[in-house]
């Protein structure tokens, strides 16, 4: 009997010693292996991100802005060219879901600074761009949304054509079948409509 209680004992520390362990290292690992002048988590070559201002790089005293696209960093060293331009340029782009168009500055973030929104009136989004590069899905991404040619997703509730429901893609009054590929340009005036 005194021996079973010894083992009871031996085996509920053990238990406790694995679970403090369990709960402890993983943090350690997380909060203590990085760098000391870095809060992105990497892995492999790419930083992990939510947000563009997560991918600064400082190079010689200088910030190098990147862009954060599907949760990564597309600049990873100084070395690499960054498109930022402080300068960017503007269009305007609506998008109307069953008729109620979306305001597109409550949904943006502070800390994305590639595409900026601000609502012109109940009918449009003006969205300056910092770079030449961003396609409407790089910068949909920015306010929680994708499109592709069937379907726009809004904070991952799906909106899809079928014999119901049409969603049309305008770039200055024509209609594009890019819809997601499209490279905005000044000026443009963009309308994506889910009937």
């Amino acid at each position: 009997m005194a021996i079973e209680k010894k083992w009871m004992k031996i085996v509920y520390l053990t238990l406790m010693v694995l679970v403090a362990a369990g709960f402890t290292l993983p943090g350690i690992m997380y909060f203590g292996g990085g760098s000391s002048d870095s809060n992105t988590v990497t892995v492999g070559n790419d930083r992990i991100c939510s947000t563009d201002i997560e991918c600064y790089l400082t190079c010689e005293g200088e910030l190098k802005a990147s862009l954060c696209y599907q949760n990564l960093c597309e600049i990873n060293n100084c070395n690499e060219e960054s498109n930022y331009d402080s300068e960017g340029f503007t269009f305007n782009l609506n998008i109307e879901i069953s008729g109620e168009h979306i305001d597109l500055s409550e949904r943006s973030s502070e800390y994305n600074i590639f595409a900026e929104f601000s609502e012109i009136s109940n009918t449009g989004n003006e969205v300056n761009i910092h770079t030449d590069f961003l396609s409407m899905n790089q910068i949909l991404e920015k306010v929680g949304m994708g499109l592709s040619s069937q379907c726009i997703t809004i904070d991952g509730t799906t909106y899809c054509r079928s014999d119901s429901y049409d969603l049309t893609f305008t770039v200055n009054g024509e209609e594009s079948y890019s819809y997601g590929n499209v490279v905005p340009e000044e000026g443009d005036v963009i309308k994506i409509t889910f009937t």
